[in-house]
């Protein structure tokens, strides 16, 4: 069901919303050759303009739309990949600014289990990572409240949905820059290569398919559309590029795990803090 605009409008309001249109267009088309080093940054521009369109006090989605509905995300015993699994061990010793010993080592090893996702999937015959469309187009839409509610991940027991990850990601590193290291923090960087995180590839993939409902909506409803000053049109083109993107040979970066390890692999304590020389081990399992 395509959207459609309101019959009346709030001329602010719909501004804003086609600025915010516009600025996910342009964040979106970039060349595809360097998409995965930049997802990163894409996702931290379109999450401010997804907490606009989304979840904000009054979502301009709610604003402007006639009752705004969304596809579902796929459902989880459809989704296709391999299960990727890895050991981590790291040697960790307190160390002061100089990177000077302070003590014995310790180690901190952990293993992490990932199984198929949400909008990525993992090839172990070629050690490929794919992004994919996250929601299924030829499902019954639902209301926004409800989408964004959806569970998308989990983490042992933990378990977050859409709205949990935009907005930490907002929250944490776009509109935001919240520097408390929570549990929430530690498992949203579960699934972290070396330029980007899982999360970043969900903001991008919402937001392209946000985009994809507007385009289609211009074209089946496009009188309507066209009636209000300020309306503007994008060609689809460019988002369909991050859907099967590719990076292979990408491994979870366990240096993007706890963060509490410095980029050299030493522990930077706290005035007064030791590192008692422990052997610490971890097992994770993220699943959709």
């Amino acid at each position: 069901m395509a959207w459609r605009p309101k019959a009346t409008q709030n001329a602010r309001s719909f501004r804003l919303f086609m600025e915010s249109m516009d600025v996910i267009n342009e964040a979106l088309c970039f060349p595809p050759e360097p998409q995965v080093v930049h997802i990163g940054r894409v996702a931290r521009t379109v999450s401010i303009e997804l907490r606009k369109l989304l979840f904000d006090g009054s979502p301009l989605l709610h604003r402007v739309l006639q009752g705004p509905r969304l596809q579902p995300l796929k459902a989880r015993d459809t989704l296709t990949g391999d299960i990727y699994e890895n050991t981590f061990q790291l040697s960790i010793a307190s160390a002061n600014s100089e990177k000077v010993l302070l003590g014995p080592p310790a180690t901190h090893e952990w293993s992490i289990t990932v199984h198929p996702l949400h909008g990525l999937k993992f090839h172990k015959a070629g050690k490929r990572w794919i992004l994919r469309p996250m929601f299924d187009t030829d499902a019954e839409p639902m209301a926004l409240r409800k989408w964004l509610r959806q569970r998308l991940f989990c983490v042992e027991n933990r378990e977050y949905s859409l709205l949990d990850t935009l907005k930490f990601l907002v929250n944490k590193e776009a509109a935001h820059v919240d520097t408390q290291h929570t549990i929430i923090f530690k498992d949203m960087e579960r699934v972290h290569f070396s330029n980007t995180t899982y999360y970043h590839m969900v903001a991008v993939l919402a937001a392209a398919y946000l985009l994809s409902e507007y385009r289609t909506s211009q074209q089946v409803n496009n009188r309507e559309w066209q009636s209000f000053s300020g309306y503007k049109s994008y060609e689809p083109s460019e988002p369909a590029s991050f859907l099967g993107g590719e990076f292979c040979d990408a491994e979870i970066d366990p240096m993007g795990l706890p963060h509490m390890f410095h980029e050299t692999g030493i522990h930077i304590p706290n005035p007064g803090e030791t590192l008692k020389p422990v052997q610490m081990k971890e097992s994770v399992v993220v699943c959709p």
